[in-house]
């Protein structure tokens, strides 16, 4: 008995601590559900894959060297300049550059089309995401994903810029997602760069003011609502989130840092936005 095998690629979602940390639950089912819709997106996932081989071959044609490059350059380095081997050589050079300025051309195209595909792509998960939780939450989600974005960065500076591992928060992702939370720096921050961020026909994805007055027209009211953190759906959240802060500051600080040095996330909290305004 002949058995037909289907080989299928299995899709796997991985989740930063930090985004359960700062998200509740309808928020991060959202989330889910938006990255949940890319995995949907079989046929322009595989158009992008090859378009983007398709690129990745223009690339290598324009750029690497090859046999023709080391024919040109042994023909110009000839001695007898007007010789006619160094004649055919500016020739083929001529020839080339023209050739790889149409091929550079394709190129573009070819990443405009692929990252117009991906824009595409992201509206559409985002419909997903709206369908769940609806167009208020969805905008909620979308500020709060660049708070955490700016509210990390500020929280690795804060804690890891010092060569003395000194009064560290022992719970890194809550650190972070409370300062985004309570920070009005990071809340100033977060709706100026959502203001001013400029679309580009080269982003992979649009632009979150874009991708919340598309959710706006919609205005779906949403079927799941859940406001409690989705720390709740991990047992022992915070000792797990704690081991994880250790193995951060063991590989920043080395031999140097001692976890007897660490603080309560919430206290690190206030510390920090009694010091930052």
């Amino acid at each position: 008995m002949k058995r037909n095998i289907r080989f299928q690629k299995n899709f796997t979602l991985t989740l930063g601590i930090q985004i359960i940390a700062g998200l509740t639950i309808e928020e991060l089912a959202g989330v889910m559900a938006h990255e949940f819709g890319h995995f949907s997106q079989s046929g322009s996932t595989f158009l992008h894959r090859m378009i983007q081989k398709i690129n990745f071959w223009f690339a290598m044609a324009v750029y690497q060297p090859d046999a023709v490059d080391a024919l040109i350059e042994s023909t110009t380095d000839s001695d007898e300049g007007a010789s006619s081997l160094s004649v055919l050589g500016f020739l083929l050079w001529i020839l080339v550059g023209l050739g790889r300025i149409i091929l550079w051309l394709l190129m573009q195209f070819g990443l405009f089309v692929s990252s117009s595909l991906l824009r595409r792509m992201e509206f559409d998960a985002d419909q997903y995401e709206i369908g769940l939780v609806g167009s208020g939450v969805f905008k909620k989600t979308s500020k709060k994903m660049v708070s955490l974005t700016i509210a990390f960065q500020i929280a690795a500076e804060h804690t890891l810029r010092s060569n003395q591992p000194l009064h560290l928060p022992n719970d890194f992702a809550t650190f972070s997602a409370g300062i985004s939370e309570k920070s009005e720096m990071i809340k100033k921050k977060t709706i100026k760069l959502i203001r001013t961020e400029k679309p580009s026909l080269m982003a992979s994805h649009p632009t979150t003011l874009s991708r919340i007055e598309a959710a706006e027209i919609l205005d779906l009211p949403g079927s799941f609502k859940c406001s409690l953190s989705s720390k709740k759906l991990i047992k022992s959240f915070s000792r797990i989130s704690n081991v994880i802060t250790m193995e951060i500051y063991y590989h920043r600080f080395g031999d140097s840092f001692a976890p007897s040095e660490m603080r309560p996330a919430n206290e690190s909290i206030r510390n920090y936005l009694s010091v930052i305004k």
